[in-house]
């Protein structure tokens, strides 16, 4: 559980300390139904760890981004991955259009229904936390969900948000709507509308939720055929489930955790990118952070011991520009604690400084290749040996950023 929680009121913070693990989830939820509301920034750390400040703070909010998307919990929409069939195998929700809430089931019991009801309230004070403290998150919302969150109606235009969120479904519907407009016309022969009448009735449609057959669109819905007498209300519906009364509930306990920590109204001031941008950082959706040598020696600086001239420093960024937007995201989340740019860029930018290693001692083997980078991620402190050719600065930031992270020590 939450080991700790305190008010550093000399410093203007609350810290809170928090277990990784199987915990993390329960003690993030504690911790932020205690200092939703604070005032001043939240200061986390991990247990057992000595390190303390904007590092561990960050990777907090990475490490519970990633709490929040696996599927067990039951929170989002869950599409199949391609080629996947039976029971899916992932442990995260594969949303390739955003997160978006999964329909509340039926059947559920109400400690069931509840469960996952807390979950999004708790979502919402992740959110504003978030906001307020200027931190990006390692996730992604559906924009129809992001339009939401903006006080937007989705039923002023439902087939262009259902069209976002469930493509194949809202196909199907103006395929459907679009027969229903051909027979009411006053002008449709009557041949033409019987063979509308047998196309649709070999549909074997009935009003139950496309996807969904528990989830009854009217009462005693799974006995009762679309025909082409009510087709148009079949596709209304079947609208209104998926924007409306299937994630009211989930969509009002957002809100309720977002107003713990301020006025939900202030976020109709953005737009739909801005906001976007202050949750998810700078970066498209999956694209490389730095792309130009510009940007990334834009966010760059050297001291003790390296200039912008020293070798190892343009070895650091030729092979940064070189990979893939993975690797520079890894990369991102070694030196600052999350794989996302913030939308104000890296503050403070990444220092550059020589690693001395074997402190002298003749009987310790002192070739900078025996040694890997360390990082400072509070201060975005990169200590880097002063290696002799780019590949092995490449092998040896590789092992860094993927092996060493999960822990917050002092170097």
């Amino acid at each position: 559980g939450v080991v700790g929680s305190e008010h550093l009121g000399g410093l203007g913070k609350a810290r809170c300390t928090v277990s990784r693990g199987p915990t993390l989830l329960h003690d993030a939820m504690v911790a932020l139904k205690q200092h939703a509301s604070a005032p001043v920034p939240i200061d986390v750390c991990f247990k057992g760890e000595p390190g303390t400040g904007l590092g561990p703070t960050v990777e907090f909010y990475t490490l519970v981004s990633r709490e929040l998307q696996k599927v067990e919990l039951g929170m989002w929409k869950h599409s199949r991955q391609k080629g996947e069939s039976g029971p899916s195998e992932s442990e995260y929700v594969f949303s390739p259009h955003g997160l978006f809430p999964a329909v509340l089931a039926v059947d559920a019991s109400d400690a069931e229904t509840t469960r996952v009801l807390n979950l999004f309230t708790f979502f919402g004070r992740f959110l504003g936390r978030a906001l307020r403290e200027g931190r990006v998150l390692d996730l992604y919302l559906n924009p129809v969900l992001v339009d939401v969150l903006l006080g937007r109606n989705l039923l002023q235009r439902p087939e262009e948000a259902l069209a976002a969120l469930e493509p194949e479904i809202e196909h199907g519907l103006s395929k459907l709507q679009a027969m229903a407009e051909e027979g009411g016309g006053a002008e449709s022969p009557h041949g033409d509308r019987t063979k509308l009448e047998q196309d649709i009735a070999d549909l074997c449609l009935d009003f139950t939720l496309p996807g969904h057959p528990e989830m009854e669109l009217i009462e005693n819905g799974a006995s009762m055929a679309v025909s082409l007498s009510n087709i148009a209300s079949y596709v209304e519906l079947v609208r209104m489930y998926f924007l409306v009364h299937g994630i009211e509930q989930q969509i009002n306990c957002i809100f309720s955790g977002l107003a713990e920590v301020f006025p939900v109204a202030y976020l109709r001031l953005f737009t739909r990118a801005e906001l976007c941008e202050m949750l998810f950082g700078k970066a498209d959706h999956g694209g490389k952070i730095w792309s130009r040598r510009a940007d990334f020696l834009g966010d760059l600086v050297c001291d003790h011991g390296y200039t912008m001239d020293s070798l190892p420093v343009g070895f650091l960024v030729d092979v940064v520009l070189s990979w893939s937007a993975e690797l520079q995201q890894k990369f991102l989340a070694f030196i600052s604690g999350s794989p996302r740019m913030p939308l104000s860029g890296l503050s403070p930018k990444l220092t550059v400084v020589r690693r001395d290693v074997g402190g002298g001692d003749p009987a310790h083997d002192t070739a900078p290749e025996c040694y890997l980078p360390t990082c400072n991620t509070c201060f975005h402190y990169l200590k880097l040996p002063q290696y002799p050719t780019a590949e092995i600065l490449e092998e040896k930031l590789l092992i860094a950023i993927c092996d060493g992270q999960e822990s917050f020590e002092l170097s």
